[in-house]
Parts: C-alpha cells; sequence; structure tokens
C-alpha cells in the first residue's frame, strides 16, 4: 500500500503572491507556506501518491528524485503535523 496525501477540508487558504497563508478554523495559528511547501500545497489541489509528489517535485526543481525525496516526505509530515494535509493508505 502507498500513502495518498491530500489538503484536509476544514483548512481555509489563499495564495499570497509565491506564497499559501493556511489556517484552520477556531485557531489562532496562522501558517505561511513557501517555497517548496508551497509548491507541495498547490500539487496536493487533488490527492497525490507520495511517489507522484516525489517525482512531480523532481521535475520542476530538476533534480533526480531519489535526491530529494526525504525532503518531500518531511515536508508532507511537517503538514499533516500541523493538521494542514491528510495521509491515509491507497
Amino acid at each position: 500500500m502507498s500513502a495518498v496525501y491530500g489538503r484536509a477540508d476544514q483548512v481555509l487558504h489563499r495564495n499570497a503572491g509565491p506564497d499559501v497563508v493556511a489556517m484552520l478554523p477556531g485557531e489562532g495559528d496562522v501558517h505561511l507556506l513557501s517555497g517548496p511547501a508551497a509548491v507541495v500545497w498547490e500539487l496536493l489541489s487533488e490527492e497525490a501518491a507520495l511517489d507522484g509528489l516525489i517525482h512531480a517535485m523532481a521535475d520542476l526543481y530538476d533534480r533526480p528524485a531519489e535526491e530529494i525525496a526525504a525532503s518531500v516526505e518531511t515536508c508532507l509530515n511537517d503538514l499533516a503535523s500541523r493538521r494542514l494535509v491528510e495521509m491515509h493508505r491507497a
């Protein structure tokens, strides 16, 4: 089984130039996503498998997938810990 990621349904978000501002209703924390985190957020406009996200980021940044895989996974884990992104098994 592979991991599939998607934006959490309850997250409110707006683009602010190249960045994304996101928050959960009823909470005071505002999350600024910039750089690769903002790109991952945009790629998650539809649910995506981890491997697909890694390859999409590798293509966008013209880097080998193996070189950036750990960074993409770390980014997703960070977004999930903030409850902005949800993961489930496909």
